[in-house]
């Protein structure tokens, strides 16, 4: 199995669980729905590159009943779902389909916006996703991304690298490796996009176990911490990269997660 197809594997396998566990990313779409509908009156044609369960779309869909707004995903599943919520919020000008944002089915210059919330980092080339966007993006649109930062549940990434560290285990490769803002940056502006502002995000969430969390990020897809073959960590690595997890974050009460993210608004 290809790293995209446990990509995909992992985000329909939550599909049904997504829209509960996925407290960062919910509120990230809120914040590029208001970007957005502050440059959207004159949208003909927006897309949402990395749907999901389609939030971000049908929260863009009901306020612009005048725009056709298209979603893609690569995971069938959350794609159900999305349909199921297309049909019960009764918005008539959304429609979504199964594709790569490596490889997007749409002509050049389709749509006036491009929208993606925390889907690019999950590319194999996020240079090449982003070249991608802009190319199905008109001249003179707006391109609206989340992605996760560096520092995106730094304390989990310590924590199994240490273990991994004590128990005498390589993987420096199959760690998530979120690309740095100064390079995603350097790749809009080789693709000719300007006017380009980054925000950062960063929200710290509080769980009672380090357990628990890995649990949560499960449910929403982001199941990264196995091997690049798709295959587990070991269980004694995971248990010594929760004990270090509770010892260096924990208080007591429960532990802390920082999730981050890089917030960009850029105009072709």
């Amino acid at each position: 199995m290809n790293y995209k197809d446990i990509i995909a594997r992992n985000f329909s396998r939550a599909a049904r669980t997504y829209d509960e566990y996925a407290i960062f990313q919910n509120g990230l779409a809120q914040k590029l729905k208001a970007q957005i509908l502050e440059e959207a009156e004159a949208a003909d044609a927006i897309l949402d590159a990395g749907t999901g369960t389609g939030t971000l779309a049908i929260e863009l869909a009901k306020p612009l009943p005048k725009s056709s707004i298209y979603g893609c995903d690569i995971a069938g599943e959350m794609l159900r779902v999305a349909k199921e919520k297309i049909a019960s919020s009764k918005v008539s000008n959304f429609n979504c389909m199964q594709a790569d944002v490596e490889h997007l089915p749409y002509r050049n210059s389709s749509f006036n916006i491009v929208v993606s919330n925390m889907a690019l980092h999950w590319a194999c080339d996020i240079e090449g996703a982003l070249a991608e966007l802009a190319r199905v993006l008109a001249n003179g649109g707006w391109l609206f991304v989340s992605v996760a930062a560096q520092e995106m549940l730094f304390e989990l990434h310590r924590s199994t690298a240490l273990a991994a560290a004590k128990s005498g285990i390589n993987i420096s490769n199959d760690l998530p490796r979120f690309p740095s803002n100064e390079v995603i940056v350097e790749h809009l502006r080789d693709l000719n996009i300007c006017e380009i502002t980054t925000t950062q995000v960063e929200e710290k969430l509080y769980y009672k176990s380090p357990r628990e969390l890995l649990l949560s990020l499960k449910r929403t897809g982001t199941n990264r911490f196995a091997k690049t073959d798709g295959a587990p960590l070991p269980a004694s690595l995971l248990s010594r990269a929760m004990e270090i997890y509770e010892k260096e974050y924990g208080n007591g009460n429960g532990i802390c997660a920082t999730f981050k993210a890089l917030l960009i608004r850029a105009r072709k």
